[in-house]
């Protein structure tokens, strides 16, 4: 039977509907979804710009959709990704290298620095007189178990030449820790530099009453916090890694273009969070870790091998280990073209 015009035209509209479903059906069904495990909770101006990446619509230009989750603490992430049941973590590198000794082979590798200058330090009280590694000597400062600072302090002591013995410590939950330094039961507390001062800073501490020593000043230059990739998501979709880590890239670049962008995104996921202090703090952590001279000339994400290596041979020295070479943990086979990293 011979179609009218209008028969036909009725059907070629039909039939591009239909071809556009199919089309989108198909992309849909293509989108890979990821699980990330983003830093300790509650969101915050750290983790900000993937919450941006992800309003901006990165991820899903790159056909990802992607699930983030706070964690407990550092060690909640590494567990997450090297037990494959998360896709990508948000980590300290410093707690991979510490695994890494252990479990090379199950290790998730790093694959994108954010955080080029650690913000492991120890903040003591002005009224401490702690001015130098040195003078930590003496000293007592609230510690946690799990957190990564601590677990490379005696690195940094050792490398400082100060003896472990000489300085005390006070060990407590997460939860505690600032409270016991705002008690004055210890003159300091080792951790990240802003988390601890923002928590001091809730009681009314500002920066006129604390000194801060970073690892840094003692001869322990560590990366920090980055992208780290499962075992199971190298295996499995590596041609996928790279639009992931750029999306990622692009977020942080554009907060660090425009932090009100990311501390407007992160109020509408945490309506209670105080907007100034959040901007403070993205200024803090994008002055203070992130805009080294190396990340202005050569963009987010590069990690120096020679470095690396150097922190990996004092982590060895002090655990009588030896032998974790910086590919097993580190790559640059993922980095972003350089103007999706880059910093004007």
């Amino acid at each position: 039977m011979k179609m009218s015009r209008r028969q036909a035209v009725e059907f070629g509209v039909a039939a591009c509907g239909a071809a556009l479903l199919g089309g989108r059906a198909q992309a849909e069904a293509d989108r890979l979804r990821i699980a990330f495990a983003l830093n300790r909770g509650p969101y915050d101006a750290s983790n900000a710009p993937f919450l941006l990446a992800e309003r901006k619509g990165y991820f899903l230009d790159a056909n990802i959709d992607i699930a983030f989750s706070l964690s407990k603490d550092a060690q909640d992430v590494l567990h997450r990704v090297a037990s494959n049941d998360y896709d990508f973590g948000f980590l300290d590198l410093s707690v991979l290298l510490r695994f890494a000794l252990e479990k090379p082979e199950s290790a998730p590798l790093y694959v994108f620095a954010i955080f080029d200058r650690s913000p492991a330090s120890v903040v003591t009280w002005k009224t401490s007189g702690v001015i130098k590694p040195s003078d930590l000597a003496g000293k007592t400062l609230a510690a946690v178990e799990t957190d990564g600072a601590f677990q490379l302090f005696p690195v940094f002591l050792r490398a400082a030449g100060v003896d472990p013995a000489s300085v005390k410590l006070k060990m407590t939950a997460l939860a505690e820790r600032e409270q016991i330094m705002a008690r004055h039961e210890a003159d300091g507390a080792i951790g990240f530099d802003s988390t601890i001062f923002y928590k001091l800073a809730a009681g009314g501490a500002t920066l006129a009453d604390v000194d801060i020593t970073y690892y840094a000043n003692g001869g322990l230059d560590l990366y920090s916090n980055g992208i780290i990739v499962s075992r199971k998501m190298l295996a499995s979709h590596p041609e996928r890694i790279a639009s992931i880590v750029t999306a990622c890239a692009k977020g942080w670049r554009d907060a660090l273009a425009a932090p009100q962008d990311a501390v407007n995104v992160l109020a509408e996921v945490a309506p209670t969070i105080d907007q100034t202090r959040e901007l403070a703090r993205f200024d803090w952590i994008k002055t203070r870790q992130i805009l080294t001279p190396d990340v202005r000339r050569d963009g987010l994400g590069l990690v120096d091998p020679a470095r690396l290596a150097r922190t990996i041979a004092q982590i060895e020295a002090l655990d009588g280990k030896g032998g974790l070479r910086v590919e097993q943990i580190y790559s640059k086979a993922y980095l972003p073209a350089k103007e999706d990293r880059s910093i004007g």
